[in-house]
């Protein structure tokens, strides 16, 4: 069961303001939720139907209906899933000297020529 403090939340987080200035956002869909714990990602609540509670932690988790999900979602055909998660803080870099950040690199043969480059 959600309740209105609860519904009141999910309602405010759908806009960037309350976003920002609450420190949250929500997650949905089931592999997204999962992927977002598995992360690390601290929840701060979790609404799922029946099915999917059993691969989640316990402790903040809360069963509702998929009529319940429907009601609160921002997609069409809601998943198994809607979560609220924490902004993390991310701490700046320091700026010294030259930075390379690489991401889904398919080769690291070729990290050998951004290494000669510099």
């Amino acid at each position: 069961m959600v309740s209105k403090n609860q519904a009141k939340l999910i309602q405010k987080l759908q806009q960037k303001k309350y976003r920002l200035a609450l420190g949250m956002f929500i997650v949905e869909g089931k592999k997204s939720i999962l992927e977002f714990i598995k992360s690390g990602w601290q929840s701060e609540m979790i609404f799922v139907t029946h099915l999917f509670s059993e691969l989640l932690p316990k402790a903040k988790t809360i069963v509702v209906q998929q009529e319940t999900l429907q009601k609160y979602s921002l997609l069409k055909n809601p998943d198994e899933g809607l979560a609220v998660f924490r902004i993390q803080q991310v701490t700046p870099l320091q700026e010294e000297g030259l930075i390379l950040a690489l991401d889904d690199v398919r080769d690291p043969g070729n990290l050998g020529y951004y290494h000669s480059a510099m």
